[in-house]
């Protein structure tokens, strides 16, 4: 019966093969939600149905305290089959989850009938500071995704809704464990435990599921007017040092504000180990007596209350399997932002300097968190102190990272002669979006956004905050005219004409607003002299001039750091790992990712000229690849399966362009962009099992520079790891079958 079975599955194959061959030309494919998209494509899909767009439950607009709701689907498990006969085809489940007004989706689990992909769904709702009558309404889907266009709705419920359609209590959902805080679609259940819902089976119904679900609600990382700094010294102690917890209450406008209670949690869950009342700053410390220290904050002021996520910091040296030290972690790098300051040799041949650790520090707190604003007056316009508390707002998404190795940048006043990442930079920090060289001697510095790498003097904040905005956040340059130009995909910053740019005024207006910025109109759109469109400011901008962030660097921001929140940080071909984001003291504190069963496809290219591109080596090996949200239409990687269809694709830098930079600390205008001759560089790509070709093609050119088998690859690291679940399901089904066409609806 086993042979029979596994015959006829092959001969579905078969057929399917054939079937997908006799389209060639119709390339039965679209992106999966964190996969680049071309420019002219819409970059949020669609709700297909008008429950997903409901409107707010009640009027908000006064609404001042905000409450993070937090939906993870925990597993969710087909009871009869999506496509064909049961058993022989598996589901492609994504999620799809509203919160309030704000509907979210999760990537695509491939080809698997029984989930536990830890889908966390986040969303901050405003409401009125007396929140005991309040209610938030909640939208739970599941879908399978493939079926050439016509997804479609797993039935969850035992009544006629196949979503679910909860409320919930606020007031009883931020107490856990009170009965009948979420209720709706035929089931009712309290918030922080586990509910199980499923879909009748019955005669007559088809696509039913089982869903496990939980609903939490928790004070946010941020809230109008209030703001929290929070960070520790050393920034990467030694066993016996005294660690210290530096804390800092902030206005919107980044001027200190005293609140009525600051509480600092630190080695301990459950009681703050300094609580300050009617001030804005608090301190506390700990002997360095652990391999690490674990800490978070929180400020109360009236019915306002933030929490900024836990932070672990690693005391000593990290296991030898790790080459990147982490000091400002706040979780799974799947679902972070992760930036790694990188020592240049010439300045800091020891990682562990103490005054190369005192200046990233100050780079972390003064760049990235907006320290260097901090006055008693703060930010007089309120569209500037919006884009510089921004990472700050989003504290809980990054984390921050020292590398044990060195790497080198040299350069003079008027041109940077090179840059080089440490030599195991491809295989050690895979996981890196971005990577700092740190120096002292001052000339002109560039970036490589292909290797994820840029360099920077330690004081040089605008510097490192373009750069990162740059890689990985996908943004262009906006000063004319001797950068590389491009159209950032989706939400760009630079238009290649005229109605690209006239098309988004609608959108950018509405952000306007956001930030605080006069509402723009068409006027707005203006043509630089080599012919590129800007709609922000050209003259004070942090892609122009280091100047202030605008509502199209705000919105790309948002953009990624919202999908971490959706489920959808990075691709997730294969299985994912938990999303955790800041809550409240009782969340559970992260843990050190000093393994992890993610895999990546590491490609060692030779690039001798644009056109000329050598792949000499490929392997699979155990990490975490970069975040792929913000490459530019420069090129473009295309998963295909073994029947050569594409089921997913990345965009990326092209690694033989050099960004020069600007450094306004330094007195220096920005430096021209370079294209090299030549250069080696290493490429991760996220593993999926249905993996078996990869296409690498210029988009600027139109050309395609190369097509890889990595077949051979996944067959050598599946011998060497025959217990992985991936390599697993590739042993149990012949490699045609593998012919998933991603769909969406």
């Amino acid at each position: 019966m086993r042979r029979l079975f596994q015959l006829e599955r092959i001969l579905a194959g078969l057929m399917l093969l054939m079937f997908i061959g006799l389209l060639p030309a119709l390339e039965l494919y679209a992106s999966p939600i964190g996969t680049a998209s071309s420019q002219d494509e819409v970059s949020t899909p669609e709700a297909p149905a008008a429950k997903f767009n409901a409107v707010a439950t009640q009027d908000r607009l006064n609404a001042t305290t905000g409450i993070l709701f937090r939906v993870t689907i925990e597993r969710v498990e087909a009871t009869n089959n999506f496509d064909g006969p049961f058993g022989f085809d598996r589901a492609d489940f994504f999620g799809r989850v509203r919160i309030d007004t704000q509907t979210q989706e999760s990537q695509v689990v491939s080809n698997d009938d029984d989930i536990a992909p830890a889908w966390e769904f986040a969303s901050t709702v405003l409401m009125d500071d007396s929140i005991e009558d309040e209610v938030v309404t909640l939208t739970i889907g599941v879908w399978d995704a493939d079926d050439f266009n016509n997804a479609q709705e797993a039935d969850l419920t035992p009544t006629s809704d196949r979503s679910l359609n909860l409320t919930v209590d606020v007031s009883q959902c931020l107490a856990d464990g009170v009965a009948g805080a979420v209720t709706g679609s035929g089931i009712s259940g309290a918030c922080g435990q586990t509910i199980v819902s499923q879909g009748t089976l019955s005669q007559g119904t088809f696509n039913t599921a089982r869903i496990e679900f939980t609903v939490e609600a928790d004070r946010p990382p941020t809230a109008p007017g209030l703001n929290v700094l929070c960070m520790h010294d050393p920034l990467w102690p030694q066993p016996g040092d005294e660690v210290t917890i530096n804390t800092t209450v902030l206005s919107d406008n980044l001027a200190p504000k005293v609140v009525d209670r600051i509480e600092v949690y630190l080695q301990d869950t459950a009681d703050p180990a300094m609580s300050c009342t009617f001030d804005d700053e608090c301190t506390a410390s700990v002997a360095a007596t652990d391999n690490s220290i674990f800490y978070g904050c929180q400020a109360s002021d009236g019915d306002k209350v933030v929490w900024t996520g836990w932070k672990r910091v690693q005391v000593g040296m990290p296991p030898p399997s790790s080459r990147a030290v982490p000091v400002l972690f706040t979780g799974p790098s799947t679902s972070r932002v992760d930036i790694v300051f990188v020592p240049d040799v010439d300045s800091f041949p020891n990682p562990a300097d103490p005054n190369y650790l005192e200046q990233v520090g100050m780079a972390i707190r003064q760049a990235y968190f907006g320290g260097q604003w901090i006055s008693p007056d703060g930010i007089m316009d309120p569209d500037s102190a919006y884009g510089e508390r921004l990472f700050l707002s989003n504290q809980d998404r990054m984390n921050f990272w020292i590398a044990q190795d060195t790497g080198d940048i040299d350069g003079d006043t008027t041109r940077c002669f090179g840059i080089k990442p440490p030599s195991n930079w491809g295989a050690d920090y895979s996981f890196a979006d971005s990577g700092a060289i740190m120096h002292l001697d001052e000339f002109r510095d560039c970036a490589t956004p292909g290797d994820r790498i840029f360099g920077a003097e330690t004081f040089s904040y605008r510097t490192m905050i373009h750069e990162t905005l740059h890689s990985p956040f996908g943004l262009a340059d906006e000063y004319c005219c001797d950068s590389h130009y491009f159209q950032p995909s989706p939400l760009p910053n630079l238009y290649n004409s005229q109605s690209a740019c006239l098309n988004d005024i609608q959108s950018l207006l509405e952000w306007d607003v956001v930030i605080g910025d006069p509402a723009r109109d068409t006027s707005a759109c203006v043509q630089m002299s080599n012919g590129w469109w800007i709609s922000d400011s050209g003259d004070n901008d942090i892609m122009a001039d280091r100047g202030e962030f605008n509502a199209a660097d705000v919105r790309r921001i948002h953009h990624l750091f919202d999908r971490c929140s959706a489920a959808s940080c990075r691709i997730i071909a294969a299985r994912g790992e938990p999303l955790i984001l800041a809550g409240s003291p009782a969340d559970p504190v992260p843990e050190f990712e000093w393994t992890t069963t993610n895999k990546i496809i590491s490609l060692s290219m030779n690039f001798m000229s644009r056109t000329v591109l050598d792949v000499p080596q490929i392997e699979v090996r155990y990490a975490n690849g970069p975040q792929p949200e913000g490459g530019p239409p420069m090129l473009k990687l295309e998963l295909l399966n073994a029947g050569w269809s594409p089921f997913a694709q990345v965009k990326a830098w092209n690694p033989l362009l050099v960004l020069g930079t600007l450094d306004p600390e330094i007195g220096l205008p920005h430096g021209p962009a370079v294209w090299l001759d030549e250069v080696m560089t290493e490429i991760p790509v996220r593993f999926s099992p249905y993996l078996a070709f990869i296409r690498i093609s210029d988009l600027e050119l139109g050309q395609t520079l190369a097509t890889i088998d990595v077949r051979p690859a996944i067959q050598k690291f599946c011998a060497e790891h025959t217990e992985d679940e991936d390599c697993k399901l590739i042993a149990e089904q012949p490699e045609f079958i593998f012919v998933p066409v991603i769909r969406r609806p």
